[in-house]
Order: C-alpha cells, then sequence, then structure tokens
C-alpha cells in the first residue's frame, strides 16, 4: 500500500469511528424531500405507509432493517423516529469505499461493501453480525448499484 493510499485509509477509518462531519438519516430522508411525521399524529395505516416509504428512504442511503418482524409497524416507527434516525452517523466522502449500515431493534453494524469487511458494530452479538454480514452479501450487487446511484461511479 502507498502512503498516499494509508494516508486514505487511515482518513476513512477516522470518519467511520466518527472523527469527522456527521449526518443522521432523520436529516438525510428531510433532505430527500420524505417527511417523518410524529407517530402519534398517524393512523395505523398512515404508519404503515409512512414505515414502508422510511424504509425504502433509508434504503436508498445504505441503511437496511433486519430482525424486527417482533415489532408492529407503529412499534417500529416509534422506534426509528425516535431513536434510530437520530443516531449520528459519519459523512464519508465519496471517493471512500461503498458501504452500508445494517440496522437491527438494538444495535447497528456499518459494513463495506467491496470487499465485505464488518467496519464497525455496537449492540449485536457475534450471531447478529453473522446474519448481517450474510444479508450484506445476498444484496451486495443490489446495494453496489444503489451507492453508486447516490455518489456515482467513483472508486478507491
Amino acid at each position: 500500500m502507498s502512503a498516499e493510499e494509508e494516508a486514505k485509509l487511515v482518513e476513512y477509518m477516522r470518519a467511520m469511528e466518527g472523527e469527522g462531519s456527521q449526518t443522521t438519516l432523520f436529516d438525510l430522508l428531510i433532505a430527500d424531500g420524505i417527511s417523518v411525521p410524529d407517530p402519534e399524529t398517524l393512523d395505523d395505516s398512515q404508519v404503515t405507509q409512512k414505515l414502508w416509504e422510511v424504509i425504502h428512504g433509508i434504503y436508498d442511503h445504505g441503511a437496511i432493517l433486519y430482525n424486527t418482524d417482533h415489532l408492529s409497524d407503529r412499534e417500529l416507527y416509534t422506534k426509528l423516529f425516535a431513536d434510530l434516525l437520530l443516531e449520528d452517523h459519519p459523512i464519508v466522502p465519496d471517493e471512500f469505499a461503498p458501504c452500508t449500515h445494517v440496522i437491527k431493534a438494538e444495535g447497528e453494524a456499518i459494513i463495506s461493501l467491496d470487499p465485505i469487511i464488518i467496519l464497525r458494530f455496537w449492540g449485536m452479538r457475534r450471531q447478529d453480525l453473522a446474519e448481517a454480514r450474510r444479508i450484506v452479501e445476498e444484496s451486495q450487487t443490489v446495494l453496489l448499484r444503489s451507492w453508486r446511484n447516490i455518489h456515482g461511479d467513483q472508486r478507491p
């Protein structure tokens, strides 16, 4: 690895560790024109419709929800609204490797897409991480296509 490549890798890892600019999935959704109303203002059918709009919106930013089937639509939307969408995430410059966020109700993993490497995680057991990695492996082509649609076809 050249000194320049190593410097870029160090900068990338520092960004992934949260030492740079931060944003939230909530802010990204708002920037995309997706409103995220308080769940208390929505009836059950509106919650379901809004939940799916939010799920598709965060997916477009590389975030995947899994292991949430035990939650009702209202419980999941409420958890997203009050917690998961408000967590800080690093803003990683476009020239860095594509990655995705796999979000479980109790934790999250940030996984590089090419190659598939778990970069950071919290609130997940070893079994959860294995499942997150499996999901990313199965979805790698679609996730890379989404990343490139958002960030262009820039590759490190």
